[in-house]
């Protein structure tokens, strides 16, 4: 049961329902480390919000998951490569500062905020091409500052607040880190405030009308769809320049100003979009079998079995099945080669031919993974299929 003071995170409203069999899901964290069942998913009845809520239990664990966070562990630091069908591979902070060059004319001196800042990818690469601007940085504890301090034009790191930052900022951007604010709506207001008269805010989150893997995120609190997210700003007092969730794959990408308060406009939820977060949950768990299933029939046969991918989904997958994994693939060059928990991490010209490996990704790019894979050896299997619909 909810208690009272239980509310949605985007629009407020009391009217929540939960997820059934979402408790019973193994989950994984926002750096790719399994983690036990037990959370809990919700859904507004109001604005569609698919999220969590910062229950004592939850901010518990997200402050064991932060005690120890390591984003990129397997790249040094590195960005994770996006792969993107017309292109070559580049770290996303790369392509979303082509995105604002194209959205907006960026002065050649400004001062840029980064919050979540990680290890200072988007920073560095923001200030190889604005050398004339001071950087800055906001996040939990001061554990990245010697690799920031490197970065040209690097000038503070905030620990604390954002509504005790003292200053105003040309460029504010929150790259992966809304959806794990407790109050996102109320981080937003905070974020406008931070904004010169002319500032910038640029967003991105993961597209939670895409992935289902996302909501195994445990650190993930919101799993923004695009009018959540734009209700979120308008609440927040901001106006909205650009909405993209076709930008990169599975991300919602949003450019926007200091405006004013707005209650917002939404279309309320009908009995679809709970069905709808039901599938995805249901898919969840068929993954699990199916992958389960493989892996027993794979070593009966004295086979080995894989899974393709050593990011999100793939640890996700790799701690549900309790040992049974005997390797990783991965496309990203920068991971193939190392030992991810004692399994290695093939390039997929390396992998035995009498090997399985399962797809955990969504199943359209699961195919167009699968007829890449043909010409390399080992056997590769799709998820189940997934049929979401207004129906």
């Amino acid at each position: 049961m909810l208690s009272d003071s239980s509310s949605c995170r985007v629009c407020g409203s009391h009217a929540l329902t939960g997820i059934e069999g979402y408790s019973d899901l193994p989950r994984v964290t926002s750096d790719s480390r399994p983690w036990s069942a037990g959370g809990g998913l919700f859904i507004c009845l109001e604005c569609d919000a698919i999220q969590k809520l910062p229950t004592t239990k939850w901010l518990s664990e997200i402050g064991d998951i932060y005690a120890s966070y390591n984003l990129w562990p397997l790249s040094n630091g590195s960005e994770q490569p996006i792969f993107l069908s017309d292109y070559a591979p580049k770290p996303r902070s790369e392509l979303l500062i082509d995105f604002l060059r194209n959205q907006i004319a960026i002065a050649q001196k400004g001062a840029l905020l980064d919050i979540g800042c990680g290890t200072g990818a988007a920073l560095a690469n923001f200030g190889n091409l604005f050398p004339s601007w001071s950087l800055y940085a906001a996040d939990l504890s001061e554990r990245a500052l010697p690799v920031l301090s490197r970065i040209p034009g690097f000038k503070t790191l905030f620990t604390q607040p954002l509504n005790k930052i003292n200053r105003r900022f040309d460029l504010v951007t929150m790259i992966h880190s809304l959806e794990h604010f407790s109050s996102p709506t109320e981080t937003l207001a905070e974020v406008r405030n931070l904004l010169g008269t002319d500032g910038v805010l640029l967003v991105q989150v993961p597209n939670g009308e895409i992935s289902p893997f996302d909501l195994l995120v445990v650190d993930h609190l919101v799993h923004f769809g695009p009018r959540q997210l734009a209700l979120s700003a308008g609440r927040a007092g901001l106006e909205i320049r650009h909405l993209r969730d076709d930008f990169l794959p599975k991300e919602l990408t949003m450019v926007a100003l200091p405006g004013v308060v707005s209650s917002g406009e939404w279309i309320a939820a009908d009995s679809w979009s709970v069905k709808n977060a039901t599938k995805k949950v249901q898919w969840l768990h068929a993954i699990l079998d199916k992958a389960n299933s493989v892996a027993d029939v794979s070593h009966s046969l004295g086979r080995p079995f894989g899974i393709f991918g050593s990011s999100i989904a793939g640890m996700w997958l790799y701690g549900a099945l309790q040992g049974k994994v005997d390797f990783f693939v991965d496309e990203d060059i920068a991971r193939q080669g190392s030992v991810l928990d004692r399994r290695p991490i093939m390039n997929p010209e390396d992998v035995p031919e009498d090997a399985e490996v399962f797809l955990a990704l969504l199943p359209e790019t699961a195919i167009r993974v699968s007829q890449r894979m043909a010409v390399s050896p080992g056997r590769y299997i799709l998820p189940p299929s997934l049929n979401l619909s207004e129906n």
